[in-house]
């Protein structure tokens, strides 16, 4: 999980504030292709520090990755943050951002600043 800087989600016809991203491989054929599953989140850290944080999973889906980029990323000496960089601007649904020029840019010492180009607001499709 890479803490974020936070973004707006239009979920259920209401705003929701995502501020974690979580990736895992769901498949990966060692070669060629790799299916990843990712989630967003809103982190509440616990009133008391030695508590763990509770996360509230606000968006889900699958991304795949293959051809150069699968190569790209066999090849990075630090592959976990090279694929974090690459799904961070597929992750969310275009539809689903309601921010102004909404940016998955990360907090300090996360990942490097990765601006994003998504839609400002939801289209009258997506709100029905």
């Amino acid at each position: 999980m890479k803490p974020i800087q936070p973004i707006t989600l239009w979920i259920g016809g209401e705003t929701q504030t995502a501020n974690i991203f979580s990736l895992r491989i769901i498949n990966d054929d060692l070669k060629s292709y790799a299916q990843l599953y990712y989630q967003l989140g809103n982190e509440t850290p616990a009133p008391d520090p030695a508590e763990a944080s509770t996360v509230q999973w606000l968006q889900d889906g699958n991304l795949a990755i293959s051809g150069a980029d699968y190569q790209q990323w066999n090849n990075e000496p630090d592959a976990n943050t090279w694929i974090y960089n690459w799904a961070a601007p597929r992750r969310v649904s275009p539809s689903r951002i309601t921010t102004p020029k909404p940016c998955f840019c990360p907090l300090p010492d996360t990942l490097p600043v990765h601006p994003c180009s998504l839609p400002t607001s939801p289209n009258k499709e997506s709100l029905s």
